[in-house]
């Protein structure tokens, strides 16, 4: 099954962008950076809860407009 999904991400960007000084990643916009981590990080906790809760499902990102 395939869901695609829309957001909008309300954030402080002065703390997002100080934080993502300290990581080293002052190439990226705060924009690209939250799109990136919401496109790894979304699929691999939800993968890791349904084997958590002993499912064997892998979720992953079929397509992505970024």
């Amino acid at each position: 099954m395939k869901v695609q999904i829309s957001m909008t991400v309300e954030l402080d960007a002065k703390d997002l962008k100080s934080y993502m000084s300290d990581l080293g990643c002052e190439n990226e916009t705060v924009a690209e950076y939250v799109r990136s981590y919401a496109i790894s990080a979304i699929p691999a906790m939800l993968s890791e809860h349904l084997r958590d809760n002993g499912y064997q499902s892998d979720v992953t990102v079929t397509k992505s407009n970024y």
